[in-house]
């Protein structure tokens, strides 16, 4: 029997992307959920009042690598870790990056900044269906991913 890989996403999964996302168009969290809740709509344009994923972007652009290097672990990031770790040493990140250059960069600070600067397992792609093989899981926050990737052999 071969070990479980597990890979892991970055935002929302590891780190707050939807709330520093948020507060970069300068809205309030609470009350922009509260629309969401309201509509049964889980639309990040229309939760934030913009009518296009250009203005969606524009102002996490501005802020360069420095909205993705200081996103917020999730509220469950360190139980999470800690039951993957439980499960298996063979885990890794696997994130895609935003349409900015920018997240590459912030991206891979984020993650040395909460696992070391030696920390290496990690892969930013928007492809993550690449690593998808008998024995890996991948835990996503977009359904999408998830059908993908087991599409390609993962589960």
């Amino acid at each position: 029997m071969s070990k479980l890989r597990i890979y892991l996403d970055l935002d929302e999964v590891l780190c707050d992307f939807v709330g520093a996302a948020i507060q970069a168009h300068g809205k309030d969290k609470e009350e922009v959920y509260d629309k969401w809740l309201a509509s049964g709509s889980w639309d990040m344009c229309s939760g934030l009042e913009v009518t296009s994923e250009v203005q969606f972007w524009e102002p996490i652009h501005k802020l360069g690598e420095m909205f993705w290097q200081q996103l917020e672990p999730t509220k469950w990031f360190e139980e999470l870790m800690e039951l993957v770790e439980s499960i298996t040493n063979d885990w890794h990140i696997l994130t895609a990056p935003s349409p900015c250059p920018s997240s590459y960069v912030g991206k891979v600070y984020w993650l040395k900044g909460m696992f070391g600067n030696e920390f290496d397992r990690f892969c930013i792609t928007p492809h993550k269906e690449i690593m998808a093989q008998h024995n890996t899981l991948l835990i996503d926050d977009r359904f999408s991913n998830v059908e993908k990737f087991r599409k390609y052999g993962g589960d």
